[in-house]
């Protein structure tokens, strides 16, 4: 980095490998062999790259630099609008039916839905009714669960164990409106 830099700020960068004291030494010898450039305010010294030995780019070739990076940016610039404005007549021409106020769904699709909805409705009605019936009434049973190996699979997972099921046997029967 091209910034000051304080005896200790070096010392803390090294993870204190150098002791600060030794930084310093060696930054004040760097700086006399004209290597880095010490700066003293007051009491505190800092440290900064020797400018001078750094390379400088001609004016010509820093200009060839810069027209080069305009145009890449340009370019892209140009290709952001292209999607960006194709973007927006993708989302207009979506908008121009809700615009003109027809409606939404057809009455052929309104009719197909409502199929759909009474047989899949149907399908989960009777879904329910077998769930009612065959996995929760024979749980809250108050003779006890089946003994069928997934009713005793279902009992370990809902109420832990078999004694604890077993140990209310004055539960009322099974009387969930389907």
């Amino acid at each position: 980095m091209n910034r000051p830099f304080g005896a200790v700020d070096v010392a803390a960068n090294l993870n204190g490998a150098v002791p600060k004291a030794t930084t310093q030494k060696i930054l004040v010898a760097l700086a006399e062999k004209g290597e880095i450039v010490q700066k003293t305010y007051g009491k505190t010294s800092f440290f900064v790259a020797n400018q001078a030995s750094i390379d400088t780019v001609p004016a010509d070739k820093l200009t060839e630099l810069e027209f080069e990076c305009k145009t890449v940016m340009d370019e892209e610039l140009e290709a952001q609008t292209a999607s960006t404005a194709k973007g927006i007549v993708q989302l207009t021409d979506r908008l121009v039916p809700l615009r003109s106020g027809a409606p939404f769904v057809s009455a052929e699709e309104l009719v197909k839905i409502d199929v759909d909805w009474a047989k899949w409705r149907a399908e989960w009605t009777r879904r329910r009714k077998v769930f009612m019936t065959s996995v929760l009434c024979p749980l809250t049973d108050p003779s006890g669960p089946s003994t069928h190996p997934v009713m005793l699979l279902i009992t370990k997972i809902v109420f832990g164990s078999l004694r604890q099921v077993r140990s209310h046997p004055k539960r009322p029967r099974c009387s969930l409106k389907i």
